[in-house]
């Protein structure tokens, strides 16, 4: 007798003898599994299912006579191998994870594959015959352990093992953008349009960042409009405006800082940089002035977020030079940048000197500018903050920088000798009463 396994050749050898020394024989082989039988001394057979057969061997003279052997030859069962296993490696929570394999058994078609993926969440197990590709959606975050276990009908079977990295959305920017001007079609409505109007100069401030002129606007609009594109939000529809905290303040005391104005929230799915979900917060016209803003999207169930994402910007209606301040030397810096509509071409979003948002930098932006001055010594500028990181001591304001004497010379005899005023005819030109800037720049 012999013991074999599946798939596996076995040679088998007979003989015969014969009283009568002149015969020849012929050996037959019957390999008991249903082949066809084998003439020979010495022969291959290979048997392709796991079980037990009985050989029979034939020999036969050429005189008709005969005789038969047998032996029981025991054919183990094979277990199946996994050929390949593949599928992602990470995967937002609530989106589905895909998962393909190929396996292969000895046996070939004689043993049909059961496939059985565990995906180590807890979840229950996904069993199907020839089920080699499958999808999973992942409801918990971190690094899950995917167990694939191949088995065939006769007990046989393998595994194979599958790391997948479940992460949670991460906000991947956010933007300061003019709602209902110019650049966005003059809407109050909510689009992807609305991205027309970003103001690319303008990056957000970071806890433990000092704030600059990167990090505030200086339209008379004020903060009217912030987006904040999110990846991998399963369900952006659940968020809410409760979803966000917004505050404004003008100190490093951020914990101290008032409730923002009422905002409204809306949702472009997919319409964020490379196909992010955008959340557009809007406000009112002039809700937001002379502050700073700070966003916080909540770690909560609805975003699913890591931590609270925080960030901040200002406004300073005017302030184009720096400091914080809106003085003298802001109103002639917009003067000097004017761009008038039938001389100039227009400007784009990013020009700081353009206060009303119409595209164009005129006489009525340096009114603008004089109207909302915040002289440093006498009004309450907007202080270059520097926003506390997280659980860590708070920073102290920082006190801002002395203006030059000469300015602050010539800032006090014009206020005393000179009145600004807007005078408007019939058409819409403007003039200054008493004084040129072009004059008193030269006198400055």
């Amino acid at each position: 007798d012999q013991t074999t396994s599946e798939a596996v050749q076995i040679t088998l050898t007979g003989s015969a003898t014969d009283l009568d020394v002149n015969d020849t024989h012929t050996l037959t082989w019957d390999f008991g599994d249903g082949s066809q039988t084998v003439v020979g001394t010495q022969v291959q057979h290979t048997y392709p299912d796991n079980g037990s057969y009985t050989v029979t061997l034939t020999a036969l003279d050429q005189d008709g006579g005969q005789a038969t052997d047998s032996l029981l030859v025991t054919v183990n069962n094979t277990d199946p191998t996994i050929d390949s296993l593949a599928g992602d490696v990470e995967v937002f929570g609530g989106f589905e994870a895909q998962f393909n394999a190929s396996a292969s058994d000895a046996a070939g078609s004689h043993d049909p594959l059961t496939y059985t993926w565990d995906f180590g969440d807890g979840s229950d197990p996904v069993t199907g015959q020839n089920l080699t590709s499958t999808n999973h959606t992942y409801t918990q975050f971190g690094l899950m352990t995917v167990t694939l276990t191949v088995a065939d009908d006769d007990g046989g079977q393998t595994q194979d093992t599958w790391f997948v990295t479940v992460k949670r959305p991460v906000v991947t920017d956010q933007f300061m953008f003019y709602n209902n001007t110019i650049y966005d079609g003059n809407g109050s409505q909510v689009s992807a349009i609305d991205a027309n109007a970003i103001d690319t100069s303008k990056t957000a401030l970071l806890p433990g960042e000092t704030a600059d002129t990167s990090n505030y606007s200086t339209c008379v609009s004020g903060i009217n409009g912030i987006m904040i594109d999110v990846l991998g939000l399963a369900d952006p529809s659940v968020l809410t405006i409760d979803d966000l905290e917004l505050r404004v303040g003008n100190d490093n005391q951020t914990n101290s800082w008032s409730n923002a104005p009422q905002a409204t929230l809306n949702l472009l799915q997919g319409a964020g940089e490379n196909g992010t979900d955008r959340l557009v917060i809007t406000w009112p016209d002039e809700s937001i002035t002379q502050t700073w803003l700070e966003v916080r999207l909540l770690a909560n169930t609805n975003t699913k977020l890591q931590a609270d994402h925080v960030f901040y910007f200002g406004n300073m209606i005017g302030e184009v030079t720096g400091d914080g301040f809106v003085s003298i030397s802001d109103v002639f810096k917009i003067w000097n940048n004017r761009r008038e509509p039938g001389i100039d071409t227009q400007v784009p979003v990013t020009n700081q000197y353009d206060l009303n948002q119409d595209g164009w930098v005129t006489i009525t932006d340096v009114f603008l500018a004089w109207n909302n001055r915040a002289e440093q010594g006498i009004d309450a500028g907007l202080s270059m903050i520097q926003p506390p990181v997280e659980n860590a001591p708070l920073v102290q304001s920082i006190e801002p920088v002395q203006v030059e004497s000469r300015l602050a010379m010539a800032l006090a005899s014009m206020q005393g000798r000179y009145a600004m005023s807007l005078v408007q005819s019939d058409s819409p030109s403007y003039q200054l009463a008493d004084i040129s800037i072009s004059d008193y720049l030269l006198e400055f």
